[in-house]
């Protein structure tokens, strides 16, 4: 990797560095009691009823908003945006609301349950259009579709001029303009944008008491804040100090690529399958093989995890090997010379643009 190009950070004595990390420790603290002092304002906001009957459509039917609760006192509900082109929906939805869906594990679930609380996504694609893509990529995350009522529109996450007026981050059309902000508001209406909505129910009415609209999202978590502990951050163009964006100085990161994603594909359905991956050796070295079954889709998952991240690392070869009648069908399609499974494509393209011949040996073999 060329790194002459990066603007890396000054290097100092150590006790300069220390003096210069206690002065932000000072700004991070300060930082830290004006969150928990707004957090504080926000569960003392007022809330007010939902008295439209909103009504989603779900794998087990229709739902009312009540029953998105799913018996808890509390829900979240995020605002999934979806693609579309002259008034009909893609089939793929924001990329960038499934990355961030895509990073919500068991854990997240786990602790929003114990505290009685529900997270579920809402598009305002059809049904038929959102199970597709949610079996590819393996979530088990309740998804919902408001296609055919007012919710994402009422919610100001959906924009049409001739459905209701444009109100987006809680300001008019006027109000971004004089903000700099109005580029929320361009494009070919209608189209969505992102958004997070609060619920809370006493008996069986529903209230709302809070929700945020764009970089607000950012502040659940998820791998942006990971990425802003480190000396590069998020590298994007608009952060500062300059120099440490991908593309300017950085190798382009894998999710601005372009994929193969729309190469036609011949598929064929597997009914199992196993992964083994060998250590990097010399030609001509033999070593035995591990072998890694994967019966149940959330071994999978993890395998494809673990292939990606000995790609990525350059440290083993996965090979894909094993083909056998067992139950737990899967499918596999073949793009470019390489066999991929269909459940774990990246929206972004990231594992079709990994699996082309850029690396020194191919990300997958067929055997």
């Amino acid at each position: 990797m060329t790194t002459t190009n990066i603007n890396y950070p000054q290097v100092v004595p150590r006790a300069e560095w220390l003096k210069a990390r206690l002065d932000l420790l000072e700004r991070e603290k300060e930082l830290t009691r004006t969150r928990d002092q707004i957090n504080q304002v926000r569960r003392e906001l007022p809330m007010f009823r939902v008295e439209e009957r909103y009504i989603f459509d779900s794998p087990d039917g229709p739902k009312s908003l009540l029953d998105l609760f799913a018996g808890r006192m509390q829900l979240m509900v995020y605002h999934f945006m979806w693609h579309w082109e002259k008034g009909q929906p893609l089939d793929n939805p924001c990329p960038g609301c499934s990355g961030w869906a895509d990073q919500i594990g068991r854990g997240i679930f786990h602790t929003l349950h114990s505290r009685n609380t529900t997270l579920a996504l809402v598009s305002r694609a059809p049904l038929g259009k959102i199970l597709p893509f949610k079996k590819r990529m393996g979530w088990t995350i309740p998804w919902y579709s408001s296609f055919g009522n007012s919710f994402n529109y009422d919610y100001h996450v959906s924009l049409d001029a001739s459905v209701a007026p444009l109100f987006y981050n809680y300001r008019t059309p006027e109000e971004h303009e004089r903000a700099g902000s109005s580029y929320y508001l361009q494009g070919e209406q209608p189209f969505d944008l992102p958004g997070i909505s609060c619920f809370l129910r006493r008996g069986d009415e529903v209230y709302h008491t809070y929700s945020m609209y764009g970089r607000g999202g950012e502040t659940i978590g998820g791998g942006y804040y990971f990425l802003d502990l480190t000396a590069m951050g998020r590298q994007e163009d608009w952060e500062l100090p300059k120099g440490r964006s991908a593309g300017e100085a950085l190798p382009p990161r894998p999710d601005r690529r372009p994929t193969r994603t729309n190469t036609p594909v011949k598929a064929r359905t597997l009914t199992y399958w196993k992964l083994r991956w060998m250590p990097a050796r010399p030609a001509g070295f033999s070593l035995p093989s591990a072998v890694v079954t994967a019966p149940s889709a959330c071994n999978r998952r993890r395998s494809i995890r673990t292939i990606h991240a000995l790609a990525m690392r350059r440290t083993a070869q996965p090979v894909l090997v094993g083909l056998s009648e067992k139950p737990k069908p899967c499918v596999m399609v073949r793009s470019g010379g390489t066999r991929i499974p269909a459940y774990r494509r990246d929206p972004l393209g990231w594992l079709a643009d990994h699996a082309q011949p850029q690396l020194p040996n191919p990300m997958y073999r067929a055997m």
